[in-house]
């Protein structure tokens, strides 16, 4: 489980980890939310579009991912 505002709480499923656990892409248990999670601050453009295709191909709306600033 996780929390990122509490109280709220939700079950999560890692679909996607690099070898070297850089990266990670997590949805909610009914797939209706995607993450995308870097150790990097800035997450270089060409992974990101990668993750990004990979996603798409599994049928999420990666039309609704929001990036941070």
């Amino acid at each position: 489980r996780i929390s990122f505002f509490r109280p709220f709480y939700g079950d999560y499923r890692i679909i996607w980890l690099s070898p070297d656990y850089d990266l990670a892409m997590v949805t909610s248990d009914d797939r209706s939310s995607l993450w995308i999670l870097s150790r990097e601050k800035d997450l270089a453009p060409e992974k990101r579009d990668m993750l990004v295709r990979q996603a798409q191909e599994w049928g999420f709306d990666t039309a609704k991912l929001e990036y941070p600033e």
